[in-house]
This record gives structure tokens, sequence and C-alpha cells, in this order.
């Protein structure tokens, strides 16, 4: 039998005439294993982010601007410079990776002029916004080095996701209870700083993966508990996570309709015989909750607003402009408006609606905005209050175009690579990424999200995920098609294809 080597996209395979591609087996060398760390290291500070958010986020070293998040991207930088070759194959072909590095390129370019200006940790922080978009390209390098990675990733949410699911709503309930947790020296916010719309899309997340992804695996106890208890511990844990989305769908009216959103979603991806069923149940669900609530008038009081069926009506009939006289609702959308129309208005007036402001100038003092008193540097707010125009205020036209095209580009694919796909538990992972994605997005509109590693590492995360996964979930080429044809999986082509 004649075997010979072909140089697949994600790595040197061994390639019979008359069989399956077999892997190449050799010694890991520094270049993989850096990749391979840095996948485990990303891999935890998700989660903590999911579990913690802005409470580890602000962990950083000693006397440093030095946090987490950006150490696990430093790790990210060095395995790429240990290995550019993984890089080269993870990018080769695939245009919509292309844009996203131009979209980094020219934020590089609007910050660099700055610095000498308002100083360089300042303008550092602030260019966090398009810099967090590295935690994707280091991870298509990884997952196209180490090809075990996505798997190994997906195990083990499976495992964690049961306790993800059950902590969502007791952290927001203690957060808005005004329980905070301890503060840590190195670390400028409480441990128990949860924002209830970071909650919602984590409730997203949760409730796409136990709905999307088959729950089968090499986990040793999915494989030791009885079906039948599999199926009502699944039941169990999509109930909770419907639980905790009602909960923040009164905290917050951005996050509910992030859920609102995500949800859709989630249902459009089922099949169709499975997707009926679902509706029923969970409107079944929705309707017992809400008559129990408005008949009990059962209402808990927190710091802010209260979680009570009243309060979530009151949120949606805000949304639609019929607030009922709530000062605290309309005082929030008046101040959001406020804002946004006087920086459109300023970056008009001095004619930076190309190119935008660059990062480093405060955007929330040119909206008229002052910091409150005492209040630490790293919660100070300098955004619009909403990601999407401030990625619009620091890069301009030209900046709002690239990020556009990144995310229209992919969610085409990923709804292509979901429609085609022929692996069950990779179109799952799709579906999660598609989902989870879209939510963050829109609760990005309403409050600036992407500005921290706590969001913008989970965002980039599902984004790189979703570009592995499908790559990997194409149908496989046939025996006849060549030696070339089943080496694995080359990029998907250019955007939107």
């Amino acid at each position: 039998m004649i075997a010979r080597w072909v140089d697949g996209p994600n790595g040197p395979v061994v390639v019979r005439e008359t069989s399956d591609p077999i892997p190449l087996i050799e010694p890991e060398g520094w270049d993989r294993r850096v990749y391979r760390w840095y996948g485990d290291v990303l891999g935890i500070l998700v989660l903590a982010y999911l579990f913690l958010d802005r409470g580890i986020a602000h962990f950083h070293l000693p006397k440093t601007p030095a946090f987490i998040g950006e150490m696990t991207l430093a790790l990210g930088v060095l395995a790429i410079l240990c290995g550019t070759q993984w890089l080269r194959r993870a990018f080769s072909g695939d245009i919509l990776l292309t844009v996203l590095i131009a979209f980094m390129a020219w934020g590089l370019v609007r910050t660099l002029p700055n610095m000498h200006v308002f100083g360089i940790q300042v303008t550092i922080r602030d260019a966090a916004l398009w810099y967090y978009a590295g935690f994707a390209v280091a991870l298509v390098a990884a997952a196209t080095a180490q090809a075990d990675l996505v798997p190994r990733w997906i195990r083990g949410f499976r495992r964690v996701v049961p306790w993800l699911t059950i902590w969502l709503p007791i952290a927001l309930l203690l957060e808005r209870s005004g329980v905070t947790g301890p503060k840590f020296r190195y670390s400028s916010v409480p441990l128990l700083s949860h924002k209830p719309g970071n909650i919602c899309c984590a409730a997203i997340i949760c409730l796409a993966f136990l709905l999307l992804v088959p729950p089968v695996g090499d986990s040793e106890d999915v494989r030791r508990r009885p079906r039948s208890s599999q199926r009502s511990l699944r039941i169990f844990l999509i109930g909770v996570n419907l639980f905790t989305m009602l909960l923040g769908a009164t905290q917050t009216r951005g996050g509910a309709v992030a859920e609102l959103i995500g949800a859709v979603v989630i249902l459009a991806l089922m099949e169709r015989t499975r997707r009926s069923r679902v509706i029923v149940t969970l409107a079944a669900g929705l309707f017992v909750i809400v008559g129990i609530g408005l008949v009990t008038g059962a209402q808990y009081h927190t710091q802010k607003r209260t979680i009570s069926i009243s309060q979530l009506f009151s949120n949606a009939g805000s949304l639609s402009g019929e607030d009922g006289g709530n000062s605290q609702l309309n005082g929030s959308v008046s101040f959001r408006f406020d804002l946004w129309d006087t920086i459109l208005d300023k970056q008009d007036r001095t004619s930076h609606l190309v190119d935008g402001f660059g990062f480093g100038p405060n955007l929330a003092r040119t909206g008229g905005l002052n910091p409150r008193p005492n209040q630490p540097a790293t919660l100070q707010l300098r955004s619009a209050h909403n990601s999407w125009l401030d990625i619009f205020g620091r890069m301009g036209i030209i900046g709002m175009l690239l990020f556009l095209i990144v995310w229209i580009g992919w969610f085409r694919r990923m709804g292509k690579a979901h429609k085609r796909g022929n692996d069950d538990e990779l179109r799952g992972v799709i579906g999660v990424c598609l989902s989870g994605s879209l939510a963050i997005l829109v609760n990005c509109f309403f409050d600036p999200t992407l500005e921290g590693a706590q969001v913008a590492a989970v965002l980039y995360t599902l984004f790189a995920l979703g570009i592995v996964a499908a790559r990997r979930s194409f149908p496989e080429p046939r025996e006849d098609a060549g030696p070339a044809a089943l080496a694995l999986p080359a990029p998907i082509g250019p955007v939107g294809t």
C-alpha cells in the first residue's frame, strides 16, 4: 500500500491511497506545546469570566496595568512567535480572518499617534476595543496546531455547564442584593460584581449548549449515568437557565433583548420536529411562571430594580415607548440618547466621521459626562456607553465597516456550516457560537461590554471556535477524489462563502 505526505492546512498528514488520512504522530515541539498552554489557559480564563465576570477580570500584577486577560493574550502572542507556521496555515485562503487583522491594524493606526498626547497607559487601555480580537487570532492558530483542542474544550464545558447554570441565578441575586463578596488587594472591584446583561448572555450560552449539543461524549460521568437520569438533569438545567433569563430580564432591558434574540436563534437552529415540542414546553412553563407571579404578586426588592413580573412588564413597556411613568427607566433612556447624540454631533463637527477620534480621548467627557468623585480610574466610563458607537467614535466609518464585514461574513459562514455540516456535535457547537455571539453583540449596544476582557474574550473565543468547527463540520471528500482531497479541511473560502 502506497503512503505519502500531504501538507494539509492544519498540519502535515500521511495519506494512503485506499484509506482515510492518518495524522502524523511526532514529538510535540516547543511551538505546539506553547499553543497547548495558551489553549488551556484561555479555556480556564473564559470559564472564570463566565463564573465571576468583572470580579476576576480586574486581577493584575502588582504595580502594573497587566490584567489577567492581557497576560493570557501575551501568552497567545508568544505562541504565535514560537510557531508562525501554524498561524500561516490557519489564515491561508481565509479572507474573513484577513479582514479581522485589517480591523486590528486600523485600530493600531488610530492608537499610536495618541500615545504621546494622552499617555501610553490610557491609550492602550482604550485600545483594548480592537486588540482583544487577538484572542481569536491566537485561538484559531492554536486549534490548527493542536487538533484535539476543540474536542477537549467541548468535553470540559460539558462537565462545567451544570455548575455554571446553577451558579448564574445565585450570582445575580447576590449582586442585586448588595452582597459583593471579598475585595482583594490587587483588584479594584469586589469578587461578586456581575453585570446582569453579562449573566443573561452566559445563560444563553448554557441554554444553547444544552439544547443544541448532543449529550454524549467521552466524559466518564456521561457514560456511567443512566439515560433517564441524563434526560432529567438536562430538563432541570434548561429550566434553571430559563429562570435565570427571567430574573435577568427584570434587571436589564438590553440583556432581555439579547436573551430574546439568542433564544430565537437557538429555536431556529433546532430540528423541526424537536423544535415544536420545545416551544410548547417553554411556552407552558413561561405561562405558569407569569401566572403565578401575577396572582401572588410575588416580588423581591433589590438595591436597584425589583424582581417581579410587574417589573418585567415595565421593562418591556419602556422598550416600546410605554414606560408607564417610570422615572428610573425614563432617565436611563434619556441619558443614553443624550450621550450618543452629543458624541455623534461632536464627531461630525470636528470632521472625524471617517477616521474617528482615535484611542486616548475620553468619549464620555466629550459627551458631557464627568466621572463620579472618588471613583477608581479603571471603573470610570470612557466610552459612549455603547460598544458599537465606541467603535464608530474611535475608528470612524473605516473601522465600523471592517467590524461589520467581519461579523456579517462570520454569521453567514456559520449559517452555511450549520446547514451543510455532517457532525452533530460540531453543528451544535456552531449553534452555541451563533446564539452566544449574537446575544453579546446585542447586549453591547446597551452597555459598553466589549471594552472589558470579561466579555471580549468570550466573544472572540466563540468567534474562533465557530471558524474551527465550521472547517471541520463540512462533509468529508469522497475516497476517489485523490489523496490531496483527503487532507484535513481547508479554510472555507472568502467572506460569506
